[in-house]
């Protein structure tokens, strides 16, 4: 496959520009038990639903901010790019408890975590839904990134808050029996809770041949009741 441009965002209140590579190559990343492929500790904050720029300080939408990469490959030398400034956990709670960002960002994903839904997936209740699932999906991530390759010990607060938005979050992911990232998502949620018995049910309706390799890994970390973010490979 042809390498494709750079994607190019453009902050939504200053319109800083920010450059994200098209490629994605699977060869020689780590494959986490929260799905997550990576290398050391390098994080892509682009993949977050939202960014805090680093020009004017304000959060704004990633997937709202895509803008059309007119120049190609051969993007000029005077163009400058910013660098995306890492969401923090306080960005993250803060997010969570403004229900109009939540509906703001619930609208380019709801189509997604319902795909297999009867539900309309454009009412204010339901894109607000799938904005708190993708800012708790980034929370329980940035959570899991603390301790990804450092033997981290969560504060008193941090663990709570681990817990209290993995609760959270396993309860509002829906059950689409044919999206197996979904269901692995909820396993995993439920293994890192300790609820093991509910995790095994679900890998147990994980079929598609690509999810192999980690249902048979997460399998196993349930039957030895390790509730612990793992590295897969």
């Amino acid at each position: 496959m042809d390498p494709l441009p750079p994607r190019i965002l453009s902050c939504s209140h200053c319109q800083a520009l920010y450059k994200r590579s098209s490629d994605f190559d699977e060869n020689g990343l780590d494959r986490w038990s929260d799905g997550k492929l990576c290398i050391d500790i390098t994080v892509d904050h682009y993949l977050d639903p939202v960014i805090r720029c680093s020009s004017c300080g304000q959060l704004f939408i990633t997937a709202k901010a895509q803008t059309k990469n007119v120049w190609g490959f051969n993007i000029p030398k005077d163009i400058t790019f910013q660098a995306a400034h890492p969401l923090t956990l306080e960005d993250c709670k803060a997010v969570l408890k403004d229900e109009t960002m939540l509906s703001s960002i619930g609208i380019f994903f709801a189509s997604y975590w319902f795909a297999d839904s009867e539900i309309a997936t454009t009412d204010n209740q339901t894109t607000k839904l799938a904005g708190e699932i993708s800012m708790r999906l980034a929370l329980w991530t940035k959570l899991n990134d603390l301790r990804r390759y450092e033997k981290y010990i969560f504060t008193k607060d941090e663990n709570r808050l681990y817990k209290e938005n993995a609760s959270a979050l396993v309860q509002i992911i829906p059950n689409q029996i044919g999206d197996s990232a979904l269901l692995l998502y909820k396993a995993e949620l439920y293994r890192n809770l300790g609820q093991f018995l509910k995790s095994l049910l679900l890998l147990r309706k994980v079929k598609a041949p690509a999810y192999k390799f980690t249902r048979q890994r997460l399998v196993r970390l349930n039957l030895l009741m390790n509730t612990k973010l793992t590295k897969l490979n």
